[in-house]
């Protein structure tokens, strides 16, 4: 048979591991160390819940319609305005269409303005040649002189310095 010394429901009253006190002045008591008790979730998710339910009356209140409320006696009337519905998409949109417009508008502008550069460089070529072409024949006709008879003198050969 085992021996446990922390059973309160011991037939024996006294401990036989302990010396036998003779005067009697400690009494032999059984002491238990209480136990750590795990802790309950509970408030936990009170807690959590209580936050939730918080925020979402917050954000109810402060987040509503702008609709103007006004009161005339005892009735309550609520008057929307209806603004034209116009978001940030369509307005990008509408000036993304613009600028499109004003590109296409530049890329002909810029088409017609290189056609017409060429077709002036062209002509201003063809001038070039045309003078050119003058030019050529210019050089290669030459205006002839009269043939004058003019008699041939040799000059006389002149020593070379001496040096």
């Amino acid at each position: 048979m085992t021996h446990d010394p922390n059973d309160p429901n011991r037939t024996r009253p006294v401990d036989p591991v302990t010396p036998r006190d003779t005067l009697n002045t400690t009494h032999n008591t059984t002491y238990v160390e209480p136990v750590e008790k795990r802790s309950s979730a509970l408030p936990l998710i009170i807690g959590v819940l209580l936050a939730l339910a918080l925020a979402y009356f917050v954000l109810q209140q402060f987040t509503g319609d702008d609709d103007t409320v006004a009161v005339d006696g005892d009735t309550t009337t609520v008057t929307t305005t209806d603004a034209p519905a116009t978001t940030a998409a369509d307005t990008a949109a509408d000036e993304a269409e613009a600028a499109a417009a004003q590109a296409e508008t530049a890329a002909e502008n810029a088409a017609d303005a290189t056609e017409n550069a060429a077709d002036d460089a062209a002509d201003a070529a063809g001038a070039a040649a045309d003078d050119a072409g003058e030019a050529v024949d210019d050089a290669i006709t030459v205006d002839e002189a009269p043939a004058t008879d003019a008699p041939a003198t040799t000059a006389p050969a002149a020593p070379a310095p001496a040096n």
